[in-house]
């Protein structure tokens, strides 16, 4: 658990960065808020799950339009991969839960 306590910190730690470096304080607050959570669903995946969707091929769009100076199309990118990170991790989407 400790080694993928190492994995989780590094692989998110370029999503803080790029918070960090939009010099938007809600953005940087919202991430710090968020990481906590999101850490224990991403840990709690079963491996392969979170392997696919934490690995570096399916951040490489995102960091690739981010490069480019394409923000529409890294909006869009990262919209794709938090919804594919969503179906991956099992997460339910909110309004999808259903009631009894």
């Amino acid at each position: 658990m400790q080694e993928d306590s190492r994995w989780y910190r590094g692989s998110t730690a370029s999503a803080s960065v790029l918070c960090e470096q939009s010099g938007n304080s809600i953005l940087v607050k919202t991430w710090r808020q968020l990481e906590g959570p999101m850490r224990v669903v991403i840990m709690s995946a079963a491996g392969e799950r979170r392997d696919v969707t934490m690995s570096a091929a399916s951040h490489a769009p995102i960091a690739d339009a981010i490069a480019r100076g394409d923000a529409t199309a890294a909006q869009e990118i990262l919209h794709a991969h938090m919804t594919s990170a969503i179906e991956h991790l099992g997460i339910e989407r909110e309004g999808t839960r259903e009631t009894a």
